[in-house]
């Protein structure tokens, strides 16, 4: 009975990840927003405007406290004549010395009366311009504070337009609003760097057998004193390049090529040798053509090799 197989379908890679900011939601009346300055302004005005009144207050009760202490008449009429110089106070024409008395007395209450309503009103009015004033000086100065908090609302605002290059920079003094702009420009540090980063679709444990193979290679094929390794990765337009160079023997141009062939060193057997069986770079061709990538060897000026994968994303 004929039976069918079925070819297993390849383990799925995770998409790409993709910038797709969303737009800045603007409101339409800005101003009406109960924004961090405006609060502030409110609070800086608000106990400005309550200190001034306690202090009305304050001056108004001793204004008043020393007029009425000095309210009776510190002398007695007997007799004499009297003529009012203002409508303010009615004085009798003739009259005996104790209602003279009672009459004076009667206006000069009222004189302190009229005395204490012009300082409230004038206190009041000073008080109400004075209020305006630290009102604008406390807008003023919430901005200068906040400003900039403006500067990070708007470096954020390009980001979230997909431009990760905007850094705030603020300078001025180490304080908290400082810290916090320097914790989000190392933020958009480390998102600007994923963000350009090495995607490539294909089977993890194989592409990391490229990298480790290739490193493992170049360690073990070195000088012993002052050697070194390099391993940069760098993103191409429709490829990643993942280059791997190190210090080592000189390397023959005519030789390169045998080098990816199993069981094969530099002008010897690779069998039996205690750098390895010699399948390492062999695998590494091996898995870069299955990913339908390529992979060259460049002899370095003074030794060793330059290996160069470049892998399609």
């Amino acid at each position: 009975m004929p039976t069918s197989s079925k070819t297993p379908t390849p383990p799925t890679t995770p998409p790409k990840p993709t910038w797709d900011p969303k737009p800045v939601n603007v409101r339409p009346f800005p101003w009406l927003r109960p924004t961090i300055r405006i609060r502030l302004t409110l609070l800086y005005g608000g106990m400005f405007l309550m200190a001034g009144i306690v202090l009305l207050t304050i001056i108004y009760m001793l204004a008043a406290n020393a007029l009425q202490e000095g309210s009776e008449l510190p002398v007695k009429i007997l007799r004499g004549n009297f003529a009012a110089t203002s409508n303010v106070c009615n004085l009798p024409n003739e009259s005996s010395g104790e209602i003279f008395t009672q009459a004076i007395q009667s206006c000069l209450q009222h004189q302190r009366a009229q005395a204490l309503n012009t300082l409230l009103n004038r206190s009041l009015l000073a008080l109400l311009g004075l209020t305006v004033v630290a009102f604008a000086f406390g807008y003023a100065m919430a901005g200068r504070v906040l400003s900039p908090l403006g500067r990070i609302t708007r470096t954020a605002q390009r980001v979230a337009g997909s431009d990760l290059h905007r850094r705030i920079e603020l300078g001025g003094p180490d304080d908290e609003l400082k810290e916090l702009a320097d914790t989000f420009d190392e933020m958009l540090d480390r998102l600007d760097r994923a963000f350009e980063q090495a995607f490539v679709q294909g089977n993890g444990v194989l592409l990391e057998r490229i990298a480790l193979n290739l490193v493992q290679n170049a360690v073990r094929y070195n000088i012993k004193d002052e050697g070194w390794v390099e391993v940069t990765t760098e993103p191409q337009q429709g490829c990643a390049v993942l280059v791997v160079s190190n210090t080592g023997p000189a390397v023959p141009a005519y030789e390169v090529e045998n080098l990816f062939e199993p069981f094969r060193r530099l002008r010897t057997e690779r069998t039996g040798s205690d750098k390895g069986v010699g399948l390492g770079l062999s695998i590494v061709r091996s898995v870069v053509r299955a990913h339908d990538g390529t992979i060259t060897a460049t002899p370095r000026e003074g030794g060793g090799l330059e290996m160069r994968v470049v892998l399609p994303v």
